[in-house]
Order: structure tokens, then sequence, then C-alpha cells
């Protein structure tokens, strides 16, 4: 009887225990897998995607820490999508760096790669556009305080002179005559990012030798005789090609400032800091639009006027010998109708915003210009109707498609801003602080070559 009530008492104690483990969760096995042991990520700027599947919560880490970009770094257990990105690889050596997820002791390790990107060689360049016209208008853009590794492909330098171009090609009448550009882009190595600042007694020692008056001026000079070294390197850039065109040299410095370098023959170099100013008319697309689309390439004077005077005898005798050239007939000596360059315009109907308007040139008495605001007054993204049909007339010329000047009837036919909704208001606060870029360098060798 005793060894029967034994038995049952351990037979109890032994169901009692069963019942007791099978009443607790036991601790899962951690568990992280991934989709792929090793990738390889891109130069140009795209992501790859990496499959994490965990029963526990996980966090990664970079072994040895490198530039790569995961989004995102940490995750919950269940199923999640890593994005993996880097910037080109602009060094000289293989980037490897082992991604490692871990979590609850458990970790699981994908080997990242990435190739030295593709880069200009100095003096090298890229096609950005190229037109089919039997004579495209050929524009390059080249960069100042730009070092060796600015130059990967997708990198800073391309960075900046496609976010430059397409500013122009944003704006009328470029726009619409897009078709007729081919765009180059030419590469430019600086021993020292940035430039030189007059003002601030900061020396840099850059390809170009970019100086920059800072202070209270926005003006800039540079080495124009190497720009134009430079500007002729694509093999089908010919010496010609420069007396039709313009260069735009992108400089590598966050300031607000701009200047054209302008040779009567038909040469010219705007030269313009990456600026990023708050107030939008101040900005790197905004100058690029004023010097590059309105001086450079447009030959346009400025609008702007900051001297509270009439116009002196000696600047309105210059006016009068570049307009014989060509040059700056958005603006005007004579204040009557017949007289001014854009007689054509006023009184259209369409056009019912173009006028006579005193000040510009820098002064204001004694010249004129044709709407109340544009582009070469206030660097806004609008160039006035005289201003847009001087580009066109421009683009067509060099184009080979008139031999005299474009007509009133094909310009209108493709006008795509008439009208005076064409005039976007800015607030006053803004306006007052604006400050007028310095007016282009004049050299005076003679008139150009005819049309």
């Amino acid at each position: 009887m005793m060894q029967r009530i034994l038995y049952l008492k351990a037979f109890l104690l032994g169901m009692l225990l069963l019942v007791s483990s099978c009443g607790k969760d036991e601790e899962p096995v951690a568990r992280i897998e991934v989709s792929a042991g090793s990738l390889s990520v891109p130069n140009d700027n795209t992501d790859v995607k990496l499959t994490v599947v965990s029963n526990v919560d996980w966090v990664s880490a970079l072994n040895p820490d490198a530039d790569f970009v995961l989004s995102p770094a940490s995750g919950n257990a269940g199923t999640t999508e890593i994005s993996i990105s880097a910037l080109p690889n602009a060094t000289a050596e293989e980037l490897i760096a082992d991604l490692v997820i871990s979590g609850k002791g458990c970790e699981a390790t994908v080997r990242l790669t990435q190739a030295v990107a593709e880069r200009y060689a100095d003096g090298g360049y890229r096609v950005y556009c190229k037109s089919s016209k039997a004579h495209p208008v050929k524009l390059i853009f080249t960069g100042d305080g730009y070092l060796p590794e600015h130059f990967v492909y997708g990198g800073l330098f391309d960075q900046n002179a496609d976010e430059a171009i397409e500013a122009l090609f944003s704006v009328e009448p470029y726009k619409t005559y897009r078709e007729y550009f081919s765009v180059y882009k030419v590469a430019a190595y600086s021993a020292e990012a940035g430039a030189s600042i007059t003002d601030l007694d900061i020396k840099k020692n850059t390809v170009f030798s970019s100086h920059i008056a800072g202070g209270f001026s926005t003006a800039i000079s540079c080495d124009y005789d190497k720009v134009f070294e430079y500007a002729a390197k694509p093999e089908d850039i010919q010496n010609e090609d420069l007396y039709n065109t313009s260069v735009c040299v992108i400089i590598n410095e966050d300031i607000y400032a701009g200047t054209c370098y302008t040779i009567s023959n038909g040469r010219s170099i705007a030269m313009v800091p990456v600026s990023r100013d708050d107030l939008y008319m101040m900005n790197f697309k905004n100058v690029i639009c004023h010097e590059y689309g309105g001086h450079g390439f447009g030959r346009l004077a400025d609008e702007y006027a900051y001297y509270d005077a009439e116009i002196p005898e000696n600047e309105k005798n210059l006016l009068f010998q570049w307009q014989k050239y060509g040059y700056f007939l958005n603006v005007s000596p004579y204040s009557t109708e017949p007289e001014v360059p854009w007689t054509q315009f006023i009184h259209k109907p369409d056009y019912p915003h173009v006028d006579i308007f005193m000040g510009g040139y820098l002064y204001m008495r004694g010249i004129t210009r044709p709407e109340r605001i544009s582009c070469m007054e206030d660097n806004r993204f609008y160039f006035n109707t005289q201003s847009r049909y001087l580009i066109a007339d421009r683009i067509l010329h060099v184009a080979g498609e008139i031999k005299d000047y474009l007509t009133y009837d094909m310009f209108y036919a493709k006008d795509v801003e008439k009208g005076p909704g064409a005039e976007p208001e800015i607030p006053y606060t803004l306006r007052r602080a604006f400050v007028p870029l310095a007016p282009p360098v004049l050299a005076d060798v003679g008139a150009p070559k005819e049309r």
C-alpha cells in the first residue's frame, strides 16, 4: 500500500512539472536572414535593395565605417527592405565595407563594394545635349575652383553644371529654341577649391585664377585667355565657334556675385559663383540667366538703375558704339517711339506691357527700357519682349536660318509669353533687399564679323 502511495505521489509531481513547463513560452531562437551576401553600390546616385527577414528586432553597423547610406538603418521583426546608396566614389581605390545586421546575439553580414567612379580628365568633356540642326548653337560650361575628385561623373561639377543648364532652358526664349543648342561641359582641374576673394584677403590657387571682389561689389575677374583655351578643348569646338556663342565659368564658391567679360568681336565669358542666397533673385540659377543668358549669349544690357543721375555723355557715346556692334539693344538713350529699338512691339494688342520706361544701363535718367521689369533688371526668370526678340534673333542667326534680322511675324509665331501676365510681382521688401550685379567688363576690339 505504501509503495502504491509513493508511486502516485511521484506521478502527480511529474504531471505538475509538465503542466508548469507547457504553461511558459519558450524563448525563440534568434534568426536573421538577408537576400544577398554581397552587393555592388553604383556611382550614379541610384540605390540597391537588400531584404532582411528576421524574428527579432535588429540594428545595422558598417565595418569599417564608410560613406554608404542605409534607409532604414534598423528594424523590427518581420520583413524589411533596406535601400543602400552612396555618393560617387571619388577616391583612387575601391570602397569596401561589411554591413552587419544584428539582434539578440544573432547576425548576418553583407559585403558592400563600390568601384572607383569614372571621371573627366583635365580638359576632358561631355556632351550634355546635341542639336540635330545643320549649324547648332554651341554653349560651353566649365568650372573654376573644382578639385579632381569633383569631376567624377555625376559629382559636384556635373551637378552644378546640369543645374545651370536646366535653369537657362527653363526661361523663354531658350526653352522654345532648345533644339538649336549643343551643350558641352569641360573639366578644368584646380589645385584648391573655391575662389580668391579680394575683400577678405582670401587667395586660392585655381585653374582660371578667379578673383571675386567681395564687400559691396559683385565684380569678378579671371584668366580670360585660359578660359578660352579650355573652351576650345572639345574636338568639334573650333575657335570660330567662340565668336558666335558664350562660355560660362561656374565658380565653386557660395557667394552672390557675377560678371560677364564681353569682347566686341563676339567672344564672352560669364563668371557665376554657386550662390545659395536665401533671396531667390540672388541665387545661382537666377544669376546664370542674367549673366550667361542675358549678357553672355543675349548681348543684353543691364536694365537696373542705381545712379540717381542723368547718363553722362561719355557713357552714352559708349552705348552708341556698342549698339553699332549689335549689343545692348534692349535699352536706348532715346525716349520717343520712332527711335527706340523696340518700336515694333509698342501698341501691339498682345504686348500691352511694352512701352518706354525711364531708367536703365545703371542710370535713372536719360536712358529708357522696354518694360517695367525683366531678368536684366532684377534677375527674375523672365526676359522682356525686346530681350526675347534679341535672343531669338541671335539663335537663328548663329544657326544660319536668317541672314538679316528676325521679322516681327517670325518672332511672334514662336513667342509664348505674350500679355502682361508674364510680369510676376515680387514683394517690395524682397526688392529692397536685392543687390544689382556688376556691369559687364567691355573690351572693344572693333566690330564683329558681318552677319
